[in-house]
């Protein structure tokens, strides 16, 4: 099959069954919309079908700064709702 999933002749000399084109190995489509498919979840889903999660260490320093964050952040919630 070439990259559009169309089939291929054999090569000049290359044994093959008479009379087939490879379009028998499959349902007209089939192949195609799976691959389709494969596609959209490689797309939405990271690291579905073998695809490279990048993961990223995080240092101490910024555990940290997270944390500070979300303290603020609980604080500053915290104060929106004894002012009101």
């Amino acid at each position: 099959f070439d990259y559009n999933m169309k089939p291929l002749p054999p090569e000049k000399g290359k044994i093959s069954q008479a009379h087939t084109s490879g379009v028998f190995l499959e349902k007209p489509g089939l192949l195609k919309e799976a691959l389709r498919r494969s596609e959209e979840w490689n797309q939405v889903i990271p690291g579905s079908y073998g695809q490279k999660v990048e993961t990223s260490r995080v240092t101490t320093l910024e555990k940290s700064l997270l944390k500070l964050k979300e303290d603020q952040e609980a604080e500053a919630r915290y104060r929106d709702r004894m002012i009101v």
